[in-house]
């Protein structure tokens, strides 16, 4: 769907469009002049922006160094790295430390993963050696955090220093009739997602099934565009973005019993389970990108 969105914009637009890379690399045409969307990042963002943004640890410190409040992050190298950068951050003690110092309750993920994978949250002490290695089979660094009581999260997409759109997400959590199995009840709460249920059976009447404890939509998280305090949200936004120099991404906010702070960026805008769950999500996606890729090649001629 993704794909064919950008064929439609590029036709609309008058665009050359190549596929390249296995349809990875998109390349535009126009007026002798080329700009490139890789994945769902669109030839806006600077480079070193780009990985500020992606990169939990740094986008933590530099929001931090701003006072923006804003989920506490700690950084760990993996054994390997003999970097001399890595040489303090490397000991898996750092992990027990932080574990203790959290009062037993930390999440451990990949410090530059998106759509929810490889987050874990450990209550359990003798998990964190065990995480770890998993992790760093696949990653260079790793971001601990303490855990958060999230009352909401709500996911803002920025283009230009405008706000395009902000919505909630919320948590595929189910309440038993007493006549309905987990997976029937998942699928009313969200038909657009395929839920893997290991052990399926009726759930007693009121009683409360939580799928997942994450937010992210590729977990079958569902959107709602009824969002709370959304100028006070809009507002946090934009001083994030213009922090972080975010010219198109994404920001998303949680709501704690402390307050609001921001939860983590993203340099790519992905907007496929939009897509796939509201009527009109093809519509909403489709005029963002285009204005996206209009800008993409207006950059360079002012």
């Amino acid at each position: 769907m993704y794909q064919n969105i950008i064929k439609e914009i590029s036709e609309e637009l008058g665009l050359k469009i190549h596929f390249l890379s296995n349809n990875w690399l998109i390349m535009l045409e126009k007026d002798n002049q080329i700009r490139y969307i890789t994945g769902y990042k669109f030839d806006l963002n600077s480079q070193s922006s780009s990985l500020s943004i992606d990169d939990k640890y740094a986008m933590y410190e530099i929001l931090k160094n701003k006072n923006i409040p804003v989920i506490t992050h700690h950084l760990m190298y993996s054994q390997s790295n003999n970097e001399p950068y890595a040489k303090d951050y490397k000991d898996k003690s750092l992990a027990h430390k932080y574990f203790k110092k959290y009062h037993s309750n930390i999440v451990i993920k990949n410090n530059t993963g998106t759509c929810g994978h490889d987050v874990y949250h450990i209550t359990d002490e003798k998990e964190i050696d065990i995480t770890l290695d998993k992790i760093f089979k696949k990653a260079h660094s790793i971001s601990i955090c303490p855990f958060y009581n999230i009352i909401d999260e709500y996911r803002i997409i920025i283009l230009n220093n405008h706000v395009k759109l902000i919505y909630k997400k919320v948590r595929p959590i189910i309440y038993g009739d007493g006549i309905h199995t987990i997976s029937y009840l998942l699928k009313e709460f969200n038909s657009n997602y395929q839920y893997k249920i290991l052990d399926d059976y009726i759930l007693p009447k009121d009683k409360e099934y939580m799928y997942t404890w994450l937010h992210n939509l590729s977990n079958g998280t569902k959107i709602n565009l009824e969002v709370p305090n959304k100028e006070y949200l809009i507002n946090f936004a934009k001083e994030v973005a213009n922090i972080l120099n975010i010219k198109f991404g994404s920001i998303d906010i949680i709501n704690t019993p402390s307050g609001y702070l921001v939860l983590e960026c993203n340099s790519g805008v992905m907007m496929n389970n939009l897509i796939n769950q509201l009527p009109n999500g093809k519509a909403i996606a489709k005029d963002i990108y285009k204005e996206a890729i209009k800008l993409m090649f207006q950059e360079y001629n002012q």
